[in-house]
């Protein structure tokens, strides 16, 4: 028996997860066999008791369980990718907690450009969903990827926008790829892949999209991206998780500022509050969502180098919602 990602083998381990793997383990490409994995886990289990040694009908087990991930994952077409993998997203290799595997339906290579997630309430007003869609429409036709989280609301609008410009985005999920969460965005999502964006998700097919996953999902959103644009969120709820991440990671956070009117409005509150808060970059014309993406453009340098890219002078995002 012999294990070609000895990242995933070790996944499925009970008790082994991500940040046990990166903090006692130095590990390289190449094949594994489950006596290669044996001496590994006992030199893991001399640094620390969160590591056992284990016998080799308990890796066989291991095995079993690591192969049927493989072959579910191949029936659905999806990508495996661990940390090991040349493909694996920069961006993520730099973040302070990174995934040790993601798996992908789509574009994987689209992680590498410069991106902007695209973010918010699940129930935004009409005006906030027109922003939305026009920023991840202006986005997408210049040449970022837009990230986003397929939910309702402003996740929706912005994937959409962005296809509609014929852009890239992609979709961080909570859950298993091979079910959509929500089944209604069953149809976006296909269209995300066909348009040659990308699903990514950091949880084996199968796996439900529990309340925990989607935390550990805005970590992700984050760290994929240079920087965040709050369309809008309400002083509470998960947008602030995505949020405390791009702080983390040292992100761009944007946050778009509404006209007076709409001020007042539940889903506006957290949008108030974000811009009083030191290192928001405020969005509220054309030329401060200019400033603001030439912050991304060199935030991308800094953690992709070599790459290039060109920046549209007049974004007029504010033109279409204006109507």
């Amino acid at each position: 028996m012999m294990v070609d990602n000895i990242v995933l083998f070790l996944m499925q381990l009970k008790g082994m997860g991500r940040k046990t793997i990166y903090k006692y383990f130095h590990l390289e490409p190449g094949e594994y066999s489950l006596e290669d994995i044996q001496d590994i886990l006992k030199e893991g289990a001399a640094k620390t008791k969160k590591v056992s040694s284990l016998s080799r009908q308990e890796l066989e087990a291991a095995y079993g369980k690591y192969e049927q991930v493989i072959e579910n994952s191949r029936k659905l077409g999806i990508k495996i990718t661990s940390y090991l993998d040349g493909d694996f997203p920069v961006k993520l290799r730099k973040i302070d907690d990174p995934p040790a595997v993601i798996y992908t339906l789509g574009d994987i290579g689209i992680l590498n450009e410069k991106a902007v997630a695209v973010i918010g309430t699940r129930e935004p007003i009409d005006y906030g969903a027109r922003v939305a869609e026009n920023l991840g429409y202006v986005l997408g036709r210049d040449g970022y990827t837009v990230i986003s989280g397929l939910a309702h609301g402003c996740d929706r609008f912005g994937h959409m926008g962005c296809l509609q410009a014929k852009g890239k985005t992609a979709a961080v999920m909570a859950g298993g790829l091979d079910k959509i969460y929500p089944a209604q965005h069953k149809e976006l999502a296909d269209e995300i892949v066909m348009a040659g964006g990308c699903l990514l998700s950091e949880y084996p097919a199968g796996t439900k999209a529990v309340q925990g996953n989607f935390v550990e999902r805005d970590r992700l959103q984050s760290g994929l991206s240079e920087g965040i644009i709050v369309v809008e969120t309400d002083v509470r709820g998960g947008t602030w998780h995505t949020i405390a991440y791009a702080r983390e990671y040292g992100r761009r956070i944007g946050c778009y500022k509404h006209p007076v009117k709409f001020s007042s409005e539940k889903q506006v509150l957290g949008n108030r509050k974000l811009l009083e808060e030191k290192g928001t970059i405020g969005i509220e014309t054309n030329q401060d969502l200019y400033e603001y993406r030439k912050l991304i453009d060199q935030k991308h340098d800094e953690l992709v180098r070599g790459s290039s890219y060109v920046i549209v002078t007049q974004p007029s995002f504010l033109d279409a919602v204006s109507g």
